[in-house]
């Protein structure tokens, strides 16, 4: 989870996802940045990509939001606005999807943090 403060967050955001799109997406032979998942990680990261979109975040990022491939491949996913509800803000996923909140005041990370 990145918090960013609100001041910042759209760009933030813009220049997060231009680094993420550099990525190369495949298997750990090349040069690849994201590698193979185990298999069934995939499904569990698409559910928490589209749990996040249901409940009102937005996929930020070209091309992403369940790219697979052989079912162990998914793309970095980058959704934002997140909050407390969606699965995406306490699940240990270990994968590739980054979720995105901001804040206006210090405090309100803290707190998250509690």
């Amino acid at each position: 989870l990145i918090m960013a403060h609100k001041s910042i967050v759209d760009q933030f955001n813009q220049k997060f996802c231009a680094a993420i799109g550099g990525l190369k997406v495949g298997l750990p032979f090349g040069k690849n940045n994201v590698t193979p998942l185990a298999c069934t990680a995939t499904d569990f990261m698409k559910q928490l990509t589209e749990d996040a979109v249901a409940k009102g975040a937005r996929v930020l990022n070209a091309g992403a939001g369940g790219a697979h491939c052989d079912r162990t491949l998914f793309a970095p996913t980058v959704v934002y606005p997140v909050n407390a509800e969606m699965q995406v803000w306490t699940a240990e996923q270990f994968g590739p999807v980054i979720p995105i909140a901001s804040y206006e005041n210090i405090n309100e990370p803290i707190e998250w943090l509690r």
